[in-house]
């Protein structure tokens, strides 16, 4: 966009105003005229064209996983067999399982989780809005000690690296200010 803003910008200048310009006009018309300068200009055009395809491909991608891999012989709700022959479990059932047990804490007002990196080594990404009056190292400690490590015992991993994002919610507005 910003090439063809600019070409658009350099051409009405050379109409309007071809004396202004710093270069000499018949030489830039020569050079122009040259055989392989259309086909530089849209090979350059073209590769820079994908290369922002490309940028704007890898912005949208996002690290979520579909799916968990479970160590042979475990069983449970929605875990099976995938499309590979390896037992699994879909990480949404995962999901919603974090989100309802956090979402029963006191103070918490919405939660969302997410499980990503991924297959085998999963990480937890928690959102979670709290009431303005909760007692933010309490639930922290609450999350920690009780749905992070039911869910890492679950998934029987030593380790499930786990980020929490702790919003507060607005004061509600029946409060009185001081």
């Amino acid at each position: 966009m910003l090439l063809v803003t600019g070409g658009g910008a350099l051409t009405l200048g050379w109409r309007l105003a071809p004396q202004a310009l710093i270069w000499d006009r018949a030489a830039v018309e020569s050079y122009v005229a040259q055989p392989w300068v259309l086909g530089a200009t849209l090979a350059v055009v073209l590769v820079i064209g994908l290369l922002g395809l490309r940028w704007m491909y890898i912005q949208s991608r996002t690290d979520t996983v579909g799916r968990l891999r479970l160590e042979p012989g475990t069983t449970g709700p929605g875990s099976g067999p995938g499309p590979d022959g390896r037992s699994g479990m879909p990480a949404r059932a995962v999901q919603d399982v974090v989100v309802d047990e956090v979402s029963g804490y006191q103070g918490v007002r919405r939660a969302r989780a997410r499980v990503t990196t991924s297959v085998r080594e999963p990480h937890l990404r928690l959102d979670v809005t709290l009431g303005d009056d909760t007692d933010v190292a309490a639930f922290w400690r609450q999350v920690r000690q009780q749905a992070v490590e039911r869910l890492r015992s679950a998934l029987e991993l030593e380790h499930l690296p786990t980020v929490v994002r702790i919003s507060m919610a607005a004061p509600s507005q029946e409060r009185e200010l001081v």
